[in-house]
């Protein structure tokens, strides 16, 4: 099996971050020297909560881009870990919790502002990485001294942070015959009796590591109740959630009013495109479960002002 800290080792001096960018050296370095310069700040609602979105403008997007690429198919993830991941997505995060009896449904809080630089370049050495590349790859993926959300290279460094904690987790839940999954920020821990008792372990292993747990979205679901896995429903078998589906529905619905389209992009902090492309994947979220009802939403579109 490969060190941990070889993964990262062919990325060994400065010329290969700008192999791997296709950009020149000096180019790079004048980007990652005035770094903030180079993001546009956006404002958008997650999970009910308006965040600050920090997106990189063109060519710090692409160096995001290709530094993404290159590095995440370096790491061999763990089969819990799903968010960001090729072939992982939200049902296969799901999946392992079909039919258990209990739930423990927690939310990392302000998970990317959370990583700091310094975490950022500490990971990124003790994987392999050269530390002269480190500080420059660093410094073209952070911003304000934290991960920014909005850059391409947040969720794969998100995860890379997490992998620590995410083993130790994963081997205490393995003691206690439970299953454990995450999704960046999300951690699900299921089985047949209560998963409560090692909630003050997994706290305690996060706050250790500069994290905290969101108190509101913490939740335990016993026997009789709907289990949610990342807006999944996973009691007996994979299920969109009806609470996705109704406001899905009511959100196309406003669209079908003049200036309705506009009025609900405003409310969500987006533009006209993007509020047109989200609809359309909720909708698309809702067919991986579901085809029949997706087809049924999807005729209400026909309606629509676009």
């Amino acid at each position: 099996m490969t060190s941990k800290s070889a993964y990262f080792s062919k990325v060994n001096s400065l010329s290969k971050v700008a192999k791997i960018t296709r950009i020149s050296l000096i180019e790079l370095q004048n980007i990652a020297e005035n770094s903030q310069k180079h993001y546009r700040k956006e404002f958008r609602e997650v999970k009910g909560k308006k965040r600050e979105f920090n997106v990189p403008l063109s060519n710090l997007m692409t160096v995001q881009k290709l530094l993404e690429e290159y590095l995440t198919p370096k790491i061999p993830w763990p089969a819990y870990m799903h968010g960001g991941i090729k072939g992982r997505s939200t049902q296969t995060n799901s999946l392992p919790h079909i039919g258990q009896k209990y739930l423990l449904s927690l939310d990392i809080e302000n998970y990317y502002p959370s990583i700091t630089d310094s975490m950022v370049l500490a990971a990124l050495v003790s994987y392999g990485m050269e530390r002269k590349c480190a500080k420059l790859v660093t410094s073209l993926c952070t911003c304000t001294g934290s991960l920014p959300l909005g850059a391409p290279t947040s969720t794969f460094l998100g995860n890379l942070i997490f992998l620590p904690m995410g083993q130790r987790i994963d081997a205490l839940c393995k003691k206690h015959k439970f299953i454990f999954t995450n999704f960046v920020d999300d951690i699900n821990i299921s089985g047949g009796k209560d998963v409560s008792s090692i909630l003050g372990t997994v706290e305690g292993c996060l706050r250790k590591n500069g994290f905290s747990l969101s108190r509101k979205k913490r939740k335990i679901s016993g026997q009789n109740e709907p289990k949610l896995v990342t807006k999944v429903v996973t009691n007996d078998k994979l299920r969109p959630n009806k609470f996705f589906v109704s406001q899905l529905k009511k959100d196309i619905r406003q669209t079908w009013l003049p200036g309705g389209l506009a009025l609900l992009a405003k409310a969500n902090s987006k533009t006209i495109l993007q509020m047109q492309k989200n609809l359309w994947g909720r909708i698309s979220h809702i067919r991986i479960y579901n085809k029949k009802l997706a087809r049924e939403v999807r005729k209400l579109m026909v309606k629509s002002r676009f």
